[in-house]
C-alpha cells in the first residue's frame, strides 16, 4: 500500500479533507492507491498499448499516408479525432485507432476530389482538392475547409473549397451543391484556416499565392448552406488586409484566425517591411469587427505588428493562438535573434490588443536559460544557450518554434513545436512561467515532454480529452501521442477532474483555498 499526503494551507478557519477535520498548515497522511505516472508522461493504454497511434501504420483505404502528408483537424467531444490529407477525411476512435465506422468506405475514410470552377486552372491539368481544417458544429455535423488548386508550375491557382460530412462521415448533400461549394474570389485564394462563429457561419483565412502568400490576408464568411455571405466586408463577402496605416505590402504570411465571443475576428501571421522602426520582420494580427470592418479599438488601429527593437527577440510570425476565457489572446510562433538563435515564442495580449504585463512580468534569463523575455507580456522557450556555470556547455533545451497553444481547464498553458533532444511540448503557468510539475525530471529541469530514444518530435497540433489528458500530433512521424494532463483541471490521467484548488503533482495533493469553513473530497484514481 502506498501514501497519499495532502496538505492544505489556508489563510485562517478549518477545513474538512478526507475526513478530517483540519487547521491551516495541517498535514495528514492517508492511505491511496499506487501512485499513477505524473503529468506529461505517455498514457500507453492509447495506441498500440504504448501511448502512440502510429497513423501510418493505419489503414485508410487508398489513403495510407507517408510522413509528412498526414494532417490532424479538429477533437469531437468524445474525443475522436479527425484526421485529413488532400481530399481524404479519415477518423479515429478515442483509444487511437481507425474508426470504421466514419466515412463512405470501409476504410472509414470520406475523400472529395471536386470539380473546378476557376477558369484559371490550368486546363490539362486534373483540380487537386486538398483540406486545411475541420470544424465541428455543435450538431457534430463536420465542416471541412480548404482549396482547389492546380498546384503546377507555371499557372498556379486555387479557389476556396469548403465541404460538410455527417456525423458519420456522409457527404451532407443539403449543404451547397451535392455537399460542397467551391468560391473563386482572386487567381491565387490559397486557404490557411478557417473558424466557426457561434451563429454557425464559416470565416476562411487565405492568401494571394499558393506559395508565399503574398502580401495579404484575405478573410470570407460563409452562410450555413455555404453560400457567399455577401453582409460581409461591404456585400462582396470578403475582406483584403495589405497593413496599418495604408501599407499595400505588410501582410505576408496568414496563418490563424480566431472568433471571439463577441463576433470580432483575429487573424494571426507574419509580414515583412522595411518603413518602421524596429526589425523589418515581424509577427502580425488583425482585429475586425464581425462585419469584416476593422476594428480600430484594438491595438493599433486594428493591427498589432511586433517589430518592437531592432535586432531585438521579436516574434517573427505567429502559428496558432488561442482564447482565454478572460477574452486575453495567447499566440505562439517563432522569434529569432539575441542569443538563442531561432526559438520559440509565446505573447499574451489584453483584450484590447496590448501586451500583458502581467505574463511573465520579469525580464530575466532563469538558472538554465529556459526563458527570456524582452519586456513583460512574451516568453521565449529557447534552445543552445550557455548553460548556468560553464563557458562551453550549450543547453539543447527548448523549441524551435512554436506550432499550438491549447489553454488547459486550470488556466495553463500548452505550447507544442520543433524541439531539439525530442523535446516537443512546453507548460506555462498562468503566469507565463515554466510549470515545475510537468515532464521529466531527469536532468534537473522540467516543463517540458520528450520520448525516450527520439532525437526530435514536431508537434504540430495539441488537443486537451475530456478526462483532462492531453493528445499531441506529431507531423514528421504521423503520431498521435497521449499524455497525462494531470494538473490540467480537467482530470489527469485518466481521472475524473481535480477541484478548484487542488494542485496533483505525482502522489500528492496540495489544497489551498482562502476562506473560513467549507467541505469537500479529493478522490484520486489509480
Amino acid at each position: 500500500m502506498s501514501l497519499r499526503t495532502y496538505t492544505t494551507r489556508r489563510s485562517s478557519g478549518m477545513r474538512l479533507l478526507a475526513g478530517f477535520l483540519l487547521a491551516a498548515s495541517v498535514m495528514v497522511v492517508v492511505p491511496a492507491s499506487p501512485a499513477v505516472g505524473g503529468a506529461g508522461d505517455v498514457v500507453t493504454s492509447y495506441g498500440n498499448n504504448d501511448g502512440i497511434a502510429t497513423l501510418t501504420d493505419l489503414d485508410f483505404g487508398g489513403y495510407t499516408l507517408s510522413p509528412y502528408t498526414l494532417e490532424s483537424g479538429g477533437m469531437q467531444s468524445d474525443d475522436k479525432l479527425l484526421m485529413h490529407s488532400g481530399p481524404a477525411v479519415g477518423r479515429l476512435t478515442a483509444n487511437g485507432a481507425v474508426d470504421t465506422s466514419f466515412g463512405t468506405t470501409a476504410s472509414g475514410v470520406t475523400v472529395m476530389e471536386l470539380p473546378s470552377v476557376n477558369p484559371n486552372l490550368k486546363a490539362n491539368w486534373t483540380p487537386k482538392t486538398v483540406a486545411q481544417d475541420t470544424l465541428i458544429q455543435d450538431d457534430g455535423k463536420i465542416v471541412v475547409v480548404g482549396y482547389q488548386c492546380s498546384c503546377v508550375s507555371p499557372g498556379y491557382a486555387a479557389d476556396i473549397a469548403l465541404w460538410r460530412l455527417n456525423t458519420n462521415g456522409s457527404v451532407d448533400t443539403s449543404y451547397g451543391t451535392d455537399g460542397y461549394t467551391v468560391t473563386h474570389i482572386f487567381t491565387k485564394d490559397m486557404v490557411v484556416d478557417g473558424a466557426l462563429q457561434p451563429d454557425g457561419k464559416v470565416v476562411v483565412l487565405s492568401g494571394h499565392d499558393t506559395t508565399s502568400y503574398n502580401s495579404a490576408f484575405v478573410i470570407s464568411r460563409f452562410n450555413t448552406d455555404g453560400s457567399l455571405d455577401t453582409s460581409f466586408g461591404g456585400g462582396n463577402g470578403y475582406v483584403e488586409y495589405t497593413g496599418k496605416n495604408g501599407a499595400t505590402s505588410d501582410l505576408d504570411y496568414p496563418n490563424k484566425i480566431l472568433v471571439r465571443p463577441d463576433g470580432k475576428i483575429l487573424a494571426f501571421g507574419g509580414g515583412w517591411s522595411n518603413a518602421y522602426s524596429g526589425d523589418n520582420n515581424f509577427g502580425i494580427i488583425v482585429s475586425m469587427n464581425s462585419d469584416g470592418t476593422l476594428d480600430t479599438s484594438w491595438g493599433e488601429g486594428g493591427y498589432l505588428y511586433t517589430n518592437w527593437a531592432l535586432h531585438g527577440d521579436n516574434p517573427r510570425q505567429f502559428f496558432s493562438a488561442a482564447l482565454q476565457p478572460d477574452g486575453k489572446v495567447v499566440a505562439v510562433g517563432k522569434a529569432w535573434g539575441y542569443q538563442g538563435g531561432q526559438h520559440a515564442t509565446v505573447v499574451r495580449l489584453n483584450t484590447d490588443g496590448t501586451r500583458d504585463t502581467t505574463f511573465n512580468p520579469d525580464s530575466y534569463c532563469d538558472e538554465f536559460c529556459h526563458q527570456i523575455v524582452v519586456g513583460p507580456g512574451v516568453v521565449r522557450v529557447v534552445e543552445n544557450l550557455p548553460i548556468s556555470g560553464s563557458d562551453d556547455a550549450l543547453d539543447t533545451y527548448g523549441l524551435n518554434e512554436a506550432n499550438d497553444v491549447v489553454i488547459q481547464a486550470d488556466g495553463k498553458i500548452l505550447v507544442a513545436g520543433d524541439g531539439p533532444a525530442g523535446i516537443t511540448l512546453v507548460r506555462l503557468d498562468t503566469n507565463g512561467y515554466l510549470d515545475s510539475t510537468f515532464g521529466p525530471t531527469s536532468d534537473g529541469r522540467s516543463a517540458s515532454v520528450s520520448l525516450d530514444g527520439v532525437d526530435t518530435i514536431y508537434g504540430e497540433f495539441v488537443y486537451l480529452r475530456s478526462d483532462g489528458n492531453i493528445l499531441l500530433y506529431d507531423w514528421s512521424r504521423d503520431w498521435a501521442i497521449s499524455l497525462d494532463g494531470s494538473g490540467s483541471g480537467g482530470g489527469g490521467g485518466g481521472g475524473g477532474g481535480t477541484p478548484a484548488g487542488v494542485t496533483l503533482s505525482g502522489t500528492t495533493a496540495t489544497v489551498s483555498e482562502t476562506g473560513t469553513t467549507g467541505t469537500f473530497t479529493v478522490v484520486l484514481d489509480a
